[in-house]
């Protein structure tokens, strides 16, 4: 089987290439395709795209690469590149599907005039986290027969053995933590940013008065001198955003990759980003401050039991509260085993996915 693979967004771009890493395991033949930050993360990447590729372009390739399936992410990000392949291998009349990595902007991934134009991208099969990912799809139209619950292949990675002490130790000492205090890990992300592109929601809250708060009650705290904070900026987010936030007791930049720092720190704080989840799915005390939201989160700690969110407009006492606790939990109790972000398998069941389209 050939698949040619293709993303854009850092989400997507990771839970493609865990699919593409397992298809290459088993002896499958894969030509992976990034732009933005996909092509870093696929790198070396086979094709490297600088700019927006038309419909003729995207046939034209995939002719020549005569793959057997599509494989693509969501991205919205004005380019959407995805969404040109999907419609190219439609009018080849070759398979396609699109891997879901996250539970936001939904309908914005399927269409090219987003936000509420129709569902003209969307792909034979859509493989989603799990059910309420499903259910979200199904509420906005979506035909079920194309969703396909796999989980989330970017998450096998947290079943794999912790990194070293070593490594961890390394990484505090680049981001200037001493050995004796225990890290906090605030993880950003480009809230206002993305506020301002088409297809998606505008939240409620500004991750830089977020940022502000959290490190003014930090800093506060009675225990302050037992802790460190590291505010880690989001991929989409320039290194040195909150450099005036860095002090002997706060470290503002990023160091090292996500899963390092996911395992050093002892409790990790954010809004809604996926970071959060995977801390969280690996055992981590987890705060989420989502100051003034009032439909469902799209991160569901709460609904998996992992985590701890604030919805509240002053986010002040959750952030006191939870320093003043996390402490004495060194791990939260983790649900039993189940379910599809729980498993492993997520790229080999989409691999199996793909197996099925390639057979058609």
């Amino acid at each position: 089987m050939k698949v040619f693979a293709i993303a854009g967004d850092p989400g997507g771009a990771q839970a493609v290439m865990a699919v593409v890493q397992e298809l290459r395991k088993q002896q499958e033949t894969v030509v992976t395709a990034g732009y933005n930050a996909a092509a870093y993360i696929f790198a070396p990447a086979d094709h490297v795209f600088e700019e927006a590729t038309t419909l003729d372009d995207a046939v034209h390739l995939l002719k020549k690469i005569r793959p057997d399936a599509l494989l693509c992410g969501t991205s919205v990000n004005g380019r959407d590149d995805e969404k040109t392949f999907i419609n190219a291998a439609r009018q080849l009349g070759m398979p396609s599907i699109a891997v879901l990595d996250f539970w936001s902007n939904y309908a914005a991934r399927f269409t090219t005039r987003p936000p509420d134009g129709p569902f003209d991208a969307l792909p034979d099969v859509i493989a989603v986290m799990d059910e309420c990912a499903a259910d979200d799809l199904r509420g906005i139209g979506i035909d079920a027969q194309s969703i396909h619950i796999t989980g989330q292949p970017a998450f096998d990675r947290l079943h794999a053995e912790a990194p070293p002490m070593s490594k961890l130790a390394e990484l505090r000492v680049q981001i200037g933590c001493p050995s004796e205090r225990h890290l906090i890990l605030f993880a950003s992300q480009p809230c206002s940013e993305i506020a301002t592109k088409a297809g998606y929601a505008v939240l409620p809250y500004d991750e830089r008065d977020i940022v502000q708060t959290f490190c003014e009650e930090f800093l506060a705290h009675p225990a302050a001198n037992e802790l460190f904070l590291w505010i880690r900026p989001h991929p989409r987010e320039m290194s040195g955003k909150f450099r005036q936030h860095a002090s002997p007791s706060v470290f503002a930049g990023m160091a090292g990759d996500s899963a390092l720092a996911q395992h050093a720190a002892e409790g990790v704080a954010g809004m809604c980003s996926v970071f959060l989840l995977e801390a969280a799915l690996i055992g981590k005390p987890v705060l989420s401050l989502q100051p003034g939201e009032t439909g469902p989160s799209p991160l569901p700690l709460d609904r998996l039991r992992i985590g701890t969110a604030c919805i509240d407009k002053d986010i002040r006492p959750a952030i006191r509260h939870w320093l003043d606790q996390w402490r004495g939990i060194a791990r939260v109790d983790i649900p039993p085993a189940g379910g599809a972000l729980r498993t492993p398998d997520a790229s080999r069941h989409v691999v199996e996915e793909l197996r099925h389209l390639a057979q058609r």
